[in-house]
């Protein structure tokens, strides 16, 4: 029996720790089971839109989570409560929870909530407007998703990427970067949610309503519309009502029909406590009612609308609310309210801009914002008199913004009186601002600034002068050319002899040599008296006259050529490009071995198996005066990150290779004074509104060339030679660039035969400093002779010196 006893006494504490044991594990499976069911309900509140008991309940079952330390469920629930957070406008919130998310999702190794938690926090990013943070996340979770290709959730979270890159560009403008995001999504071999196929599907019915295809639009949107209310999305219902009724509204006019649908919106996201539809509804709802007359009621709604983006931080329907409640303004003649409205709506597109992205993202920005610096402008223009300085300052805010983000420093406020103090006497600078059937002209030179405006003529008049000449058409283009004039030179008289044009919208087609003299009817061009040249922005101009020495050592090279790149061999189908060819360029390697002896001094000349892509990206290159490439180019019209410039294979049985725009771009050229790039149609390229034409010229001026040469159209190999040989001749006897290039110009006009025709010299553009020479190069032969008269001197000097100091003693 003690035997017994001590039995059950020794096994009394195992006994103990298993029961122990037991109710521990006991306590935890119904914590577990507490913040599954938690889990469960906050989904299905976030479902509902009940979104602030969503919250309460994820963020318990993420205490839970977290005190049974299972980090994959407390990920999960701080998801949820950052995506309820998100939809009530509490950005901030949100912002903290999806950064808690992501730091267990890190330390825990968990790919897959990281993807979904980067999308996520940015989607918080590109709800305020910090589109920079937005493409990093997006960015972030796409390079982090390439190891995982083989797993199932790999095309999921992929498209889900994709979608949101998409829609970021569309937001920036960059419409065929979203189409070809929304190409790869449809290409994805795994299956979207209802409810993500339904924002996919919406965001492509936004993209076809921005690039003007409402219906296309409205199609698009019903089907995201049942896909949406399959899954009981209610968010995705708010703000596909609120689409379709922009498509109605803006698209079509149908007013009557929209308001029902942001009616719906509006109770929708007030129900769900959805801050940012809520304002998005209002703002819409008004602009309609705005649009159809009913202004008293579309002020009061913008009014409202102001008060809700400003609580949640809202700066993208911030601006739309004050230029809405400015174009009410303006409208009942209220101008100096209206002025002011615009200028607030001015100052947050401006903070927005700031964080949107590296400059390449941000091209096509100013696209759906350049009508709120417009209507500022058109206000100023009517006070009496003009503030001219105000009015520049605020075109060139209106343009070329994406380009000055490449120049050093990026963009900065232009002041005019600045501008004048640089110039050069007998230099006038012509900048232009072109909307809608209205034209105005800043003009600065030494003398002074002033403004003239007009009411311009039939825009189609513009780009038809161009197309006439670019087709070689001998007929008519100097009638036509004397039309345009009349509407864009509005001046009596030009006292300058060098023009330098800062063009706007449709403008930058036109080229100016062609124009007539003001008050010569169409008896002389613009050419011949006035050197012209062309820039993106006025920001530039401070950056002109560096002083250039106007000698150089021979053993100094001054010239740079490629030409007559090779054919490659054909790549698969589906390679890179394999629809471009490309013509033989007999003449290319000729013509850059012209130039160079023109120029005289050491030249390098990479022609044929060396004109390679290797060569050119090399630093060595970037710091000669002169680099000239004779070679094929594309502009592409869709994409300006696929503009290219062809280059010979690395190796014989290599396929041809590129520069591309975006790699000129990065590219130091600031030792260089001027870039010729003798191919067709180089001065083209795919047109930002409010960025203007995205030409190889504006990526070598970004990377810092002093000025380059290129082309409106196709440029024979032949006459491009015969040109080229001009143009240096004149370049080698000490004329500036733009002196030059007239005067090589002029020599074809004024010839006889086919080459007067502007066809054939008008293609040539100079963009940049027009002031740039090209040092001479001091020969051997007088080098050796200086080096002999200074040898000879200094044995004179030395001879006499000893003459002079002979030792004294006796003899």
């Amino acid at each position: 029996m003690g035997s017994f006893r001590k039995t059950i006494v020794l096994l009394s504490p195992v006994v103990s720790f298993f029961i122990s044991l037991n109710s521990l594990y006991g306590a935890k499976q119904k914590e577990v089971e507490r913040a599954k069911a938690l889990q469960s309900q906050g989904e299905a509140d976030l479902n509902k839109a009940s979104y602030t008991q969503a919250v309460a309940n994820s963020a318990e079952c993420a205490e839970i989570y977290k005190r049974i330390k299972d980090a994959a469920g407390e990920a999960s629930c701080r998801t949820i409560m950052g995506r309820a957070q998100a939809s009530q406008g509490h950005y901030a919130d949100a912002a903290s929870s999806y950064d808690r998310a992501l730091l267990i999702a890190r330390e825990n190794k968990m790919p897959e909530a990281r993807v979904a938690l980067l999308n996520n926090a940015g989607n918080v990013a590109y709800f305020l407007g910090h589109y920079d943070d937005a493409f990093h996340h997006y960015s972030e979770a796409e390079a982090l998703l390439a190891p995982f290709r083989a797993e199932p959730w790999f095309a999921r979270r992929r498209s889900v990427t994709l979608a949101n890159l998409a829609a970021l560009y569309q937001r920036l403008g960059q419409y065929e970067k979203a189409l070809r995001a929304y190409q790869q999504i449809r290409a994805l071999p795994g299956k979207l949610q209802a409810s993500e196929q339904g924002q996919v599907l919406e965001n492509s019915g936004t993209l076809f309503r921005r690039l003007g295809d409402p219906y296309k639009a409205i199609q698009l949107y019903g089907d995201a519309r049942e896909l949406f209310e399959s899954a009981h999305d209610t968010a995705g219902e708010i703000s596909i009502s609120k689409n379709t009724g922009i498509a109605l509204a803006l698209g079509l006019k149908r007013y009557r029909d929209a308001k029902p649908l942001f009616e719906k919106a509006f109770a929708l996201a007030s129900k769900s406590a959805n801050g940012r539809e809520v304002a998005q509804a209002e703002l819409y709802q008004a602009e309609t009612l705005r649009l159809s007359g009913d202004a008293p009621a579309a002020k009061a709604l913008f009014k409202q609308t102001l008060l809700v983006t400003r609580r949640i931080a809202d700066s993208e329907d911030e601006w739309k609310a004050l230029y809405g409640l400015g174009q009410i303004a303006e409208e009942a003649a209220q101008e100096g309210p209206a002025l002011e409205l615009y200028r607030q709506a001015i100052q947050r597109i401006e903070n927005i801009r700031a964080g949107s992205g590296p400059p390449a993202l941000r091209t096509g920005f100013l696209a759906d914002k350049r009508d709120v610096y417009d209507s500022a402008i058109r206000l100023l223009l009517k006070h009496q008199p003009v503030s001219v300085p105000h009015v520049f300052r605020l075109l060139e805010q209106a343009k070329a913004r994406s380009f000055q983000d490449f120049l050093p420093g990026g963009a900065g406020q232009i002041d005019i009186s600045a501008i004048q103090a640089k110039l050069p006497v007998g230099t006038t600078v012509l900048d232009y601002w072109s909307s809608q059937n209205q034209l105005a002209v800043v003009w600065v030179n030494r003398s002074g600034w002033g403004l003239t405006q007009s009411w311009t003529q039939d825009r189609a008049l513009w780009t038809e002068l161009s197309r006439r000449v670019s087709q070689n058409e001998a007929h008519g283009w100097r009638k036509l050319a004397n039309q345009v004039s009349r509407g864009i030179l509005p001046f009596e008289k030009l006292d300058a002899k060098r023009l330098i044009v800062i063009p706007d919208g449709e403008l930058q087609s036109v080229p100016f040599d062609l124009l007539s003299v003001p008050g010569s009817g169409d008896r002389r061009l613009l050419i011949e008296d006035y050197e012209v040249s062309y820039l993106p922005t006025a920001t530039l101009l401070p950056a002109f006259q560096r002083a250039a020495s106007k000698w150089t050592a021979p053993w100094h090279t001054v010239f740079v050529g490629f030409a007559d790149p090779q054919p490659g061999a054909q790549g698969p189908e589906g390679a890179l490009y394999p629809a471009d060819r490309h013509d033989s360029l007999s003449s290319s390697a000729g013509e850059i071995e012209s130039a160079a002896r023109l120029l005289g001094g050491r030249a390098q000349l990479n022609t044929g198996a060396q004109n390679l892509k290797q060569r050119f990206l090399n630093r060595s290159v970037h710091s000669v005066p002169v680099l000239h490439l004779a070679t094929h180019a594309v502009a592409d019209m869709d994409d300006p990150d696929r503009s290219r410039i062809l280059f010979s294979p690395a190796a014989p049985d290599a396929p041809a290779e590129y520069v591309f725009a975006r790699e000129i771009y990065a590219l130091d050229l600031r030792g260089v004074s001027l870039v010729v790039l003798s191919a067709c149609d180089t001065e083209l390229g795919v047109s930002f509104r409010g960025e203007g034409v995205q030409s190889f010229s504006r990526a070598l001026l970004a990377a810092g060339a002093a000025a380059s040469i290129t082309t409106l159209w196709r440029v024979g190999d032949v006459t491009g030679k015969a040109f080229s040989d001009r143009f240096y001749a004149h370049l080698a006897k000490g004329k500036t660039a733009a002196g030059a290039l007239r005067a090589a110009k002029l020599e074809f006009y004024r010839s006889d035969g086919p080459l007067a025709q502007p066809f054939y010299w008008s293609v040539y553009a100079l963009n940049g400093d027009p002031g740039v020479t090209v040092p001479r190069t001091i020969r051997w032969t007088a080098l050796v002779a200086v080096l002999f008269l200074v040898a000879a001197l200094a044995a004179t000097v030395l001879m006499q010196t000893r003459r002079q100091y002979r030792p004294i003693g006796r003899h």
